[in-house]
């Protein structure tokens, strides 16, 4: 099975949070969590925060987080904020303050149920 998690709105530019979460496709979740705690990055701590959600969340639905995988680690653009910098002469700088959606994606090593099995199959003959 396949669980998509998004966090929005997080205050830390996408090109930090990319930079980071590019190396994490086809890890094993309780390894990843390993390695972002380990690491001192403001990004790190953002996405292990949003990975331990997402895993808490799946056990409660009864998944084993042993099974689960990093499928894929997305990560958008949100919204700027805008901010002056006053500059000498009267002038003034915009400041872009740039906000990131992360997307994790989760994949669970299980196969599907018998039921989702039998219902493909009904489908499939008519």
């Amino acid at each position: 099975m396949i669980y998509q998690f998004k966090t929005r709105y997080l205050r830390i530019s996408p090109r930090k949070m990319r930079f980071l979460s590019a190396n994490f496709k086809d890890k094993k979740a309780l390894e990843l969590i390993e390695i972002l705690s380990n690491s001192p990055e403001k990004a790190a701590r953002l996405i292990l925060k949003s990975l331990n959600s997402a895993i808490a969340s799946l056990k409660n639905q009864g998944v084993d987080e042993e099974d689960l995988k990093i499928k894929n680690i997305l990560v958008d653009e949100g919204p700027r904020l805008k901010r002056r910098q006053i500059k000498p002469r009267g002038r003034a700088d915009i400041i872009l303050k740039r906000m990131s959606h992360l997307t994790i994606v989760l994949q669970d090593k299980r196969k599907k149920r018998k039921k989702e099995k039998q219902e493909i199959d009904r489908k499939s003959k008519i």
